[in-house]
């Protein structure tokens, strides 16, 4: 019996390692100018349209950011308050799972074991772990979910980089190496 149980074991342990060992593939592009002068003053020009790309990016982003402060204290507000009541579910929660072990805690009600106390619970032992206390809400944590609700990330530049590259006659290649648990053959 022991050993099936042994056997059991290692294939369990066996699988999970198999379902754990999935290859981690990174991508990455690699970019040949051309070789013309002129092809390599329309990608200096395609660099240039994507820096004024991404500073202006930048720029709407921190604006969309800035709008979107009074909103953020707003929902902060909210889920303070929300917290709030949360809490106050939570200690009475607390009060009555403190006031259960008292009551089945040996001695109390009918005595210790073979009786079980009021609700029959054997040495004042709950069914159930204490309850877990409500997460404090971060502003911080509201804020980043409202600004990727509202704030979209990114403006395309590097797409528009990519495809003036290559109309100037760049090359960009892509390559897709393993980085981990590869496969060997």
């Amino acid at each position: 019996m022991g050993m099936s149980w042994r056997a059991l074991a290692l294939l369990g342990l066996a699988l999970l390692g198999g379902c754990a060992s999935q290859p981690q593939y990174v991508t990455s592009y690699r970019y040949t100018p051309p070789a013309d002068e002129a092809g390599r003053a329309c990608v200096a020009r395609c660099a240039a349209q994507r820096s004024q790309c991404a500073a202006a990016c930048a720029t709407k982003q921190q604006a969309c950011v800035a709008a979107l402060q009074p909103e953020v204290e707003a929902r902060y507000g909210a889920a303070i308050r929300r917290y709030g009541a949360e809490l106050q579910g939570y200690a009475r929660a607390l009060e009555q799972y403190r006031t259960e072990l008292w009551l089945n805690s040996p001695g109390y009600g009918y005595g210790p074991w073979p009786y079980y106390g009021w609700w029959g619970y054997p040495w004042g032992a709950l069914p159930y772990p204490p309850p877990a206390a409500p997460p404090r809400p971060e502003r911080q944590a509201v804020e980043n979910q409202l600004i990727k609700e509202r704030c979209p990330d990114g403006c395309g530049c590097e797409a528009d980089y990519d495809a003036c590259f290559l109309a100037c006659g760049g090359k960009r290649e892509i390559e897709t190496r393993c980085i981990g648990n590869c496969p060997t053959h």
